[in-house]
C-alpha cells in the first residue's frame, strides 16, 4: 500500500469529500463508518471495523520518523 496525500474543504455544513485516491486505496464504500481521532490540532480518519491502534501503527510503517519522534509529535501538537 502507498501512501496518499489529498486536501480536502469543510463545507459549510461540515462536511468533507475524502479524495478518489484515499476512498480507493481504503476501498471505502457509501455508507461506510470512520472514526475520527483529534490529536492536538492533527485528525486522523480510521474506517470502523479495523482496530484504530493497528491502524495508526501501519500508517508509521514506511515513514522515516521513528515510532518516539511520532509520539513526542503527537504530545507536542496536544501542547499547542
Amino acid at each position: 500500500m502507498h501512501s496518499v496525500t489529498a486536501e480536502a474543504t469543510v463545507s459549510s455544513k461540515g462536511q468533507i469529500v475524502l479524495a478518489k485516491e484515499v476512498r480507493n486505496q481504503l476501498d471505502l464504500k457509501p455508507g461506510d463508518r470512520i472514526v475520527e481521532i483529534v490529536s492536538g490540532r492533527t485528525i486522523f480518519l480510521v474506517p470502523v471495523g479495523k482496530n484504530p491502534a493497528l491502524a495508526m501503527r501501519g500508517m508509521m510503517k514506511g515513514t522515516r520518523f521513528s515510532a518516539q519522534e511520532i509520539e513526542d509529535w503527537l504530545d507536542q501538537g496536544e501542547a499547542d
